[in-house]
């Protein structure tokens, strides 16, 4: 895989995992970054340079916001219910502005291949 490809199929999974957001936390985002990290992996060396870190820092934030989430889904309405919901909608609002960014990066990347 070329470069350029190697380029456009991040920004294809970046974009793809930025639309699983918009949903209830479920954890099929979790696994989408599972099946794709050994490609990340494995193309380390064509992607941005900290491409990998971003994955990994997005599925983290993925992960807490999905436990959270659940927790939440536990509890009776009121105000810790409440600020478990507003944590869950600032994780994902940080994994969203994350892939957006790199998204932006791996564009002027395919711009200067």
């Amino acid at each position: 895989m070329s470069r350029k490809q190697t380029l456009s199929k991040a920004r294809e999974l970046c974009r793809e995992l930025r639309n699983k957001l918009h949903k209830v936390p479920d954890g099929e985002e979790i696994e989408f970054m599972d099946e794709y990290q050994p490609w990340v992996s494995a193309n380390a060396g064509l992607l941005p340079a900290d491409f990998a870190e971003q994955w990994q820092s997005v599925r983290k934030k993925l992960h807490h916001s999905i436990q959270k989430y659940a927790r939440a889904q536990n509890m009776s309405h009121g105000q810790p219910r409440y600020q478990l919901t507003n944590e869950v909608a600032d994780l994902r609002t940080g994994c969203w502005r994350v892939l957006k960014k790199t998204v932006g990066e791996i564009e002027q990347e395919l711009i200067e291949v």
